[in-house]
């Protein structure tokens, strides 16, 4: 004859749930070890895919704004060992980094050249393959608002939203700036 068990009280079959501060752990690890490799391969030329991954991946993608991805990793394993949100900031960092790439192509580079939208993707790329401007992330921002507005106005509107984006991503409000220098 069977018994009866009591609703809820049955025990739940597969794995144990992780606790929370040791999969924050494991994250944070791994984003560190990603942040320092980052890091490496950011000043360090290297051979073979080393090299590869360097010049066509980071810098081919960001430019010169490589040397901020790595400080943007490492800054979110801090804040995963912290237990901290980490999903806002990531998405502040990843705009800054838009930002930067942005600035790079705008102030250093200015126009993008090329005739057909392809061939300017690949000039992009192959600039920043090269350590000059934004790589093809300046696709997003600085090739429209150069195209749109200008080099003059896109230099002012990239100066005010990475500014904004900066204190986003500090939390310093207009006030706090105010009261540091008044």
């Amino acid at each position: 004859m069977a018994t009866k068990t009591k609703k809820g009280t049955a025990k739940k079959r597969g794995r144990p749930p992780k606790n929370k501060p040791e999969v924050n752990r494991m994250w944070s690890i791994a984003l560190f070890g990603a942040g320092a490799l980052l890091l490496a391969m950011t000043y360090i030329e290297g051979q073979n895919l080393w090299s590869t991954v360097r010049v066509y991946g980071l810098f081919g993608l960001f430019g010169s704004a490589a040397y901020l991805v790595a400080p943007a990793v490492l800054y979110i394993a801090v804040l995963v060992a912290l237990e901290k949100p980490v999903k806002k900031k990531t998405a502040q960092l990843f705009i800054t980094l838009l930002l930067a790439c942005a600035i790079l192509q705008v102030f250093v580079v200015g126009e993008v050249s090329g005739d057909e939208p392809v061939q300017k993707l690949q000039n992009l790329y192959s600039a920043g393959c090269n350590d000059v401007g934004g790589g093809v992330l300046a696709a997003v921002l600085g090739w429209p608002l150069l195209s749109l507005f200008g080099r003059p106005a896109a230099d002012v509107t990239l100066v005010v939203l990475i500014a904004v984006f900066v204190m986003l991503l500090t939390d310093i409000t207009p006030v706090d700036i105010f009261q540091f220098f008044g």
